[in-house]
């Protein structure tokens, strides 16, 4: 799940389209850091996180892709080229934090203890986990980034980035439109 579309990865791309790489580096960081540190809670805390969760999904969806929402509308109104140096790139504390507000992040995680975790549990396995995710997470995501940077080649004009801003944002705000009907239209 760490490579395909979702909110953390468009942030990415935009993100390395904003401000190159180098700079993108701590949100980069930053969403691995807090995927582990989310998968070190769930996992260590599994049974009464999911039971917790079941009543807290409508909540933490609403929620979750209002931010979402949020953060699409931020990037219809991202500076043009010549505006870059202004603009500052998100933290790897905010990064952190994203991560725990998205619907996809939650999910993943989720799923992951779900499958890998024992019934009758395990801290190694939890450890594991927690060890391994940033080691599969930033090459898939570092992708991103990389593409987005690579873009600033085609994107030097201000229409051309104002209209790839468009069209991230329109695909974040889908799919969090998307997370959210689905999770609450869900049986």
């Amino acid at each position: 799940m760490a490579v395909t579309p979702g909110p953390n990865n468009i942030l990415l791309a935009a993100s390395g389209l904003a401000f190159g790489f180098r700079r993108t580096v701590p949100l980069l960081l930053g969403l691995a850091a807090g995927c582990a540190v989310q998968l070190l809670i769930c996992g260590t805390m599994f049974s009464w996180a999911s039971a917790w969760l079941l009543d807290a999904r409508p909540t933490l969806a609403v929620v979750g892709c209002s931010y979402l929402f949020w953060l699409a509308y931020r990037l219809t109104r991202a500076g043009a080229p010549g505006q870059r140096e202004a603009a500052i790139p998100v933290s790897a504390v905010t990064a952190i934090l994203v991560q725990w507000v998205n619907p996809k992040g939650w999910v993943m995680v989720l799923n992951a203890c779900v499958l890998f975790i024992p019934k009758e549990g395990g801290l190694t396995y939890v450890a594991f986990m927690v060890v391994l995710s940033p080691l599969i997470q930033l090459p898939c995501t570092a992708l991103w980034a990389w593409g987005g940077d690579r873009l600033r080649i085609w994107l030097k004009n201000d229409q051309s980035l104002r209209v790839f801003n468009m069209l991230m944002a329109a695909m974040l705000a889908a799919i969090s439109g998307w997370m959210l009907v689905d999770e609450l239209l869900a049986p």
